[in-house]
């Protein structure tokens, strides 16, 4: 990734396309971990929220790893 913000920064990678740029900051990849409110930790159900990306999850408060599978099921991992 730091290779294509150098790019970008350089402005080399898009060539003066800025809506390609500015969608390409914005869009979060699959393997980025982004917060879920909605989910607690079902290891300590603490306060912290899980942290998830598209297949993974892991609970801030005590470290437990998960994976999602159908219907967005955890499962201990």
């Amino acid at each position: 990734m730091n290779g294509m913000h150098q790019k970008i920064k350089n402005n080399t990678f898009y060539k003066g396309v800025h809506d390609s740029m500015i969608h390409s900051l914005a869009h979060q990849s699959c393997e980025e971990f982004i917060p879920t409110e909605d989910t607690p930790c079902p290891n300590c159900f603490g306060g912290e929220s899980l942290h998830r990306n598209k297949t993974e999850a892991k609970c801030v408060s005590c470290g437990q790893e998960f994976i999602y599978i159908e219907n967005n099921v955890l499962r201990y991992k």
